[in-house]
């Protein structure tokens, strides 16, 4: 085990990563991900620190026509 806390606090903390994720996400998405670009465009700019092969996944995932959709965070 990697760090010690409460076993109340796991659902929070869960919660918490889980959240930072999402906006972690969305930032890249709001940096190097353009709606106007084809799919090789937007997968040929991978952002530092970020996987090529994460990131198509992530590209294909954005071009999907199911994650078009737009759901308001106010829903999450």
């Amino acid at each position: 085990m990697r760090f010690l806390y409460a076993p109340r606090m796991e659902e929070f903390i869960l919660k918490k990563i889980g959240e930072r994720w999402r906006q972690y996400k969305a930032k890249l998405k709001d940096l190097y991900f353009d709606v106007n670009e084809t799919k090789e465009a937007n997968c040929n700019n991978v952002p530092e620190g970020v996987l090529s092969d994460q990131w198509i996944a992530l590209v294909n995932h954005w071009m999907n026509e199911k994650s078009k959709v737009h759901i308001p965070y106010s829903f999450l």
